[in-house]
């Protein structure tokens, strides 16, 4: 996952996975769509944006606050099975 920030906005991109975590394969027709979790630092929990569109790999996300936040992404497949998150990214909106 990485991003790229702008006039206090941040775009988040990322690459389809290509395998399960038993490393079995994953075929793109097999991805659903994304979660993308994040939260302003300090925040107990995480906000959730889900993507339904398997081709989408990036989100930018509107109206944050500036601050530090922290973005992790999830891939949701064709049987309702979601992945484990990403590491998570922290991003410093101005």
């Amino acid at each position: 996952m990485s991003s790229s920030d702008e006039d206090n906005t941040v775009t988040l991109g990322w690459e389809a996975p290509l395998t399960r975590i038993d490393g079995s394969k994953l075929y793109p027709g097999e991805i659903e769509g994304y979660r993308v979790y994040y939260r302003q630092s300090g925040d107990p929990d995480f906000d959730v944006q889900v993507i339904e569109q398997a081709g989408t790999t990036q989100w930018q996300p509107s109206q944050l606050p500036s601050g530090e936040y922290q973005f992790a992404v999830s891939t949701l497949d064709t049987s309702g099975l979601e992945s484990p998150r990403s590491e998570t990214l922290r991003v410093t909106i101005p």
